[in-house]
């Protein structure tokens, strides 16, 4: 979609490799992630070396998941049994319609499938397994690098609001009270938007509307949403994460 020019801009569980770097332009790294397995809680499979001998769903074609399997397997000394489908929705319907005992997905896609698919979520639960932490990203199609740089600046507006305690809600004080850095990258220095073809109050813009990073999070896939996904590795450098606004120099 993003190559034929249907949609301008991909961003969804979108891993960063070499072989879609080459073909698209990935922007950022808006979100690590790591693989899960959904299970039953009623089979009382709470911790990898118990699925041993266990069936597992997942799609075919060496993903990176089926590479978490591996590296389970290889780490407990277990073997499970793989049932490959042509697609993760496939597989995850199999799952839920009982063909399985677990399904393997990026954790974070685990907890968004869980919430909007399973009749009872609370009847599931998630066990973390592999030893990536896959960079899924933002990306643009190549050629474009105006938009390239918008959607960079952009996300870098959003950590950066955040690392400075800047929300939805408190902006327009911080607009006031804020320091030379704070007043110019919300729009107060005439030209700060000219390089991107925006207007100088693009980034207050983005925050006022939308929020800074931790908003987002937390409305879409943190403790505001069903999925109530903790922030792990997405969370800022400050904090224990990987998460680092660049310098506005």
């Amino acid at each position: 979609a993003l190559q034929t020019g249907e949609i301008d801009v991909l961003s969804r569980t979108s891993t960063i490799t070499y072989s879609r770097d080459t073909v698209v332009r990935f922007v950022w790294i808006n979100l690590y992630d790591t693989d899960g397995m959904l299970v039953r809680k009623a089979d009382n499979i709470t911790e990898p070396k118990l699925l041993d001998g266990k069936t597992v769903c997942l799609q075919g074609g060496g993903s990176l998941t089926e590479k978490a399997i591996e590296e389970t397997e290889e780490e407990f000394g277990i073997a499970m049994e793989k049932v490959y489908y042509d697609s993760t929705i496939q597989a995850r319907d199999a799952f839920f319609g009982g063909r399985c005992d677990s399904y393997v997905t990026d954790g974070t896609a685990a907890a968004g499938q869980r919430a909007s698919v399973a009749k009872n979520p609370d009847d599931y639960d998630i066990i973390k397994v592999g030893k990536a932490a896959e960079p899924n990203g933002v990306a643009v199609a190549r050629g474009d690098d105006q938009l390239f740089d918008v959607v960079r600046w952009t996300l870098n507006a959003l950590f950066w609001a955040e690392a400075n305690g800047i929300t939805s809600q408190n902006i327009d004080e911080k607009l006031v009270s804020g320091s030379p850095e704070v007043k110019r990258v919300l729009g107060e220095e005439p030209g700060f938007g000219k390089p991107l073809g925006l207007d100088d109050k693009w980034a207050y813009n983005v925050i006022k509307q939308m929020g800074n990073y931790a908003e987002i999070w937390d409305r879409n896939l943190g403790k505001d949403s069903p999925l109530k996904v903790e922030r792990g590795l997405n969370a800022l450098w400050k904090d224990g994460g990987l998460n680092y606004p660049f310098p506005w120099d």
